[in-house]
């Protein structure tokens, strides 16, 4: 008797230490709606798999917001503090049946913010110049490894258990995404009412001049909350709010370089005076929508001199 207690203790004890193994790694597969990597991607390309939710918050600051987003999606996320100190105003956040990753991919391009991994956290900052933020990017570019093992489990565990649970929430995930999720969306005669106060701001008040001027500072100024500027200018306009300003400052280049009355000045005062900060960004912006720089296009478009 004592023989086969001795010898069935340790068979009960590893089914039950498997068990719950199994159970912890289920439990912590669960408790993310997606990983940190995956987030990333689905930010980077515009594919959203995050779980559908209803939004309704009013009158919050973005810190916040962001701490509901921790509790949707069990990510945790960290504000730098520039952040922090400056983004505290407050506003009013709504949306049903939208999947989260696309709600904060939202309102990272309403206030320009870039996220970015940092260990198991997604790390929130301010974007800058192209130039600092390709240096970033490299820095942060290899996803951590912590993640790897874990979700080598989880897999090797569904799989054992037939992959029945994450194939249909796939399958349903998928359809959803085809046809069923609904975006933000503005009365036609407020969203036609909001494009045309934009095109007077560019066209008359040139606005874009202002090379601080942000969404979020647009939007104080057109007194509506940032996100309905940005459906305007995406789904109405067909345009972000960068390619906007950026579309704005180089024609007004253009027009001052092959101009007769400002061949006495520099490239770079034109510059300055349209709303660009930098030469880097100048000849990054006007390159790329004109496909020849500042000094090309200058040289090939001055007024002739009389003879």
């Amino acid at each position: 008797m004592f023989q086969k207690i001795r010898s069935k203790k340790p068979c009960i004890g590893l089914v039950l230490c498997s068990l719950l193994l199994i159970v912890c790694i289920f439990s912590l597969g669960q408790s993310r709606d997606m990983p940190v990597e995956r987030l990333l991607q689905n930010l980077k390309t515009e594919k959203y798999s995050g779980k559908l939710i209803d939004l309704n918050l009013e009158d919050v600051n973005l810190k916040t917001v962001i701490s509901h987003f921790e509790k949707l999606s069990g990510i945790p996320f960290e504000l730098s503090p520039d952040i922090q100190a400056e983004y505290m105003v407050s506003w009013t956040y709504k949306c049903k049946q939208v999947p989260w990753d696309q709600v904060f991919a939202i309102i990272l391009q309403e206030f320009n913010f870039e996220a970015i991994q940092k260990g198991e956290k997604v790390y929130l900052q301010t974007k800058t110049d192209t130039r600092m933020k390709l240096i970033r990017e490299d820095q942060f570019k290899k996803p951590g490894s912590s993640w790897v093992m874990p979700m080598l489990i989880i897999i090797a565990v569904l799989a054992v258990m037939g992959g029945t649970a994450g194939f249909l929430w796939f399958k349903k995930t998928s359809k959803k995404k085809d046809g069923t999720s609904r975006d933000f969306s503005l009365d036609p005669e407020k969203a036609e009412h909001i494009s045309k106060k934009v095109v007077y701001l560019f066209d008359v008040d040139k606005i874009y001049r202002n090379d601080d001027i942000t969404l979020r500072l647009l939007s104080e100024n057109m007194s509506i909350p940032p996100h309905q500027l940005s459906w305007v200018l995406n789904k109405k306009m067909n345009v972000t709010f960068s390619e906007l300003v950026n579309s704005y400052r180089v024609e007004e280049v253009k027009k001052r370089l092959a101009s007769s009355e400002d061949a006495y000045k520099t490239i770079l005062d034109i510059a300055y005076e349209a709303g660009f900060s930098t030469k880097t960004s100048l000849n990054r912006v006007f390159l790329k929508l004109t496909g020849k720089t500042p000094s090309q296009y200058r040289k090939q478009n001055s007024p002739k001199k009389s003879t």
